[in-house]
């Protein structure tokens, strides 16, 4: 999945939350979360 997220605080707090592990767990799905910034 792609996504643009502005706040990665919020989407931290999101998939640390007890139904995103158990949903994690349930279907056998590690997260993997990449920032890329712009170099210029």
């Amino acid at each position: 999945m792609l996504m643009n997220c502005t706040d990665l605080e919020k989407l931290g707090v999101e998939m640390e939350s007890p139904f995103a592990k158990e949903w994690d767990k349930k279907n056998n799905c590690k997260d993997t979360v990449y920032s890329i910034e712009l170099v210029s």
